[in-house]
């Protein structure tokens, strides 16, 4: 019973000394880019994208980027580059590949 105590104890202990992500702001704001957000059937272009610990919360204007990033957060300049969100290519299979590729240019 000791043991079970001092091990229930020591958890508790280890938990509380963690630091909490609650309190850092690890948001990301990205601006100065052409950002394609495609919504419904036509494409919208917006100049800035938000972010937190890798997932896209808002692409939207910079004013509005900017107050829903917080202060404290991270800033990345792109100088016009363009962003595609959402755009994946899950994967190709290799041998596959060359073939679908030729066969989109004919």
């Amino acid at each position: 019973m000791r043991l079970i105590c001092i091990f229930v104890l020591s958890v508790f202990r280890i938990s509380c000394n963690e630091k909490s992500t609650l309190t850092e702001n690890n948001t990301t704001q990205y601006y100065n880019s052409d950002i394609v957000n495609k919504v419904g059937d036509s494409p919208k272009y917006v100049d800035a994208l938000v972010a937190r610990d890798g997932v896209i919360l808002y692409a939207c204007k910079s004013d509005f980027a900017k107050e829903i990033a917080g202060e404290g957060r991270k800033k990345k300049v792109l100088r016009g580059k363009t962003i595609l969100p959402g755009f994946i290519d899950g994967h190709a299979h290799v041998a596959n590949f060359g073939i679908q590729a030729v066969g989109a240019l004919l």
